[in-house]
């Protein structure tokens, strides 16, 4: 395998990263996202979004191969702390180790930053992310049954947490 390369995300990287969600959103089964991603929506939504914590890229030959971002926010009586994770690799990438790569950068800045916990909330049905979020120690939390998409299919989601601070 090519050497991985991690490190954060600037606004250079924000095509290679459409790059990577893109086919994930045309696929369909593992991101929630419905609407295709271009540069300007990538940078306000993951790499200079309201509020960020950190956006980390994967590379791999120099390109963008995958991407972790992680967000604050206050969900579902959540204490002050929380973040919101996602990660996204090309699926030709899939099950190489690179969003374990992400998540340890990404973990190094959640616990600079003061993150209690983090929140990866996922499609009932997108089995590999459940899984995926699952080997990195994330737990169960609580099943939303049947939230509405942008397109209004309803959905199942199911919260897994992952706890900083024991």
């Amino acid at each position: 395998m090519t050497q991985i390369i991690i490190r954060p995300a600037d606004y250079s990287d924000a095509q290679g990263m459409c790059g990577v969600i893109n086919p994930l959103i045309v696929d369909g089964t593992t991101t929630a996202h419905m609407t295709l991603f271009d540069v300007e929506r990538a940078v306000q939504h993951y790499i200079q979004p309201v509020d960020f914590i950190s956006c980390q890229v994967a590379l791999s030959a120099d390109r963008i191969v995958g991407f972790q971002s992680l967000q604050w926010r206050d969900r579902d009586g959540l204490r002050s702390g929380s973040a919101e994770i996602g990660t996204f690799v090309t699926p030709d990438q899939h099950g190489l180790g690179i969003g374990h790569l992400l998540f340890a950068a990404t973990l190094d800045v959640a616990k600079d930053s003061g993150v209690t916990v983090m929140d990866a909330t996922i499609r009932a049905y997108n089995v590999p992310s459940l899984a995926f979020y699952s080997k990195l120690g994330f737990l169960d939390n609580k099943v939303y049954e049947n939230i509405p998409l942008s397109d209004g299919t309803l959905v199942d989601r199911i919260q897994k947490l992952y706890w900083l601070d024991g």
